[in-house]
């Protein structure tokens, strides 16, 4: 992740809390943050930038969602997405692309 402002094409990572679901998530479109806002979620600010698509060796940066509880929970490992999954979370998507240390 970078630090903002966002350069070459990176986006924000935007944190938002809700408060009654003492939980976090994170998005990088206005659209979902706009519907999240909507649902009682409060933009708490950016966390750095980050890639829309996997150029440079970036990594995926999985969502998964167990949506009973509503807990969010953001990955870039396969293994921990795919025991997750069979663990009853649900794969949102991916939210964007990072790096790691170099």
């Amino acid at each position: 992740m970078y630090a903002q402002p966002c350069q070459w094409g990176l986006v924000p990572l935007r944190r938002l809390y809700h408060e009654t679901k003492v939980a976090h998530t994170c998005a990088t479109e206005q659209s979902e943050i706009n519907a999240l806002v909507s649902q009682g979620w409060r933009l708490e600010g950016s966390l750095g930038c980050i890639a829309t698509s996997a150029d440079c060796s970036a990594t995926a940066l999985y969502h998964l969602i167990y949506a009973s509880s509503d807990l969010h929970m953001f990955t870039t490992s396969v293994t921990e997405r795919d025991y997750m999954v069979t663990d009853g979370w649900t794969l949102k998507g991916i939210t964007g692309y990072v790096w790691g240390v170099p």
